[in-house]
């Protein structure tokens, strides 16, 4: 029972993974299209990245943490100590 309990936790953990490898694998092609961007500032192009990530890759990441692991939402604490809560 103990076994077939970790056998799940760790292939959740590999669709987790594959899950957001396929969004990280996207950074460094998009980061270069905007570098390539002759008409952007080297501030406009930070802030572009920056709005990227947190508008593009953050949310679907978040999305994938909630989909593999919804209980970490539900109790408020963090995995591995049950006794630390989140920070609000």
């Amino acid at each position: 029972m103990k076994e077939d309990l970790r056998s799940d936790e760790m292939k959740r953990i590999e669709r987790f993974d594959l899950e957001v490898q396929r969004w990280l694998i996207y950074i460094p092609s998009r980061f270069a299209d905007i570098n390539d961007s002759r008409g952007l500032t080297p501030e406009d192009k930070k802030r572009l990245k920056e709005y990227y990530l947190e508008t593009c890759v953050t949310p679907r990441i978040r999305e994938a943490i909630k989909k593999y692991f919804p209980e970490e939402f539900e109790t408020g604490q963090r995995a591995g100590n049950p006794n630390q809560k989140r920070a609000s």
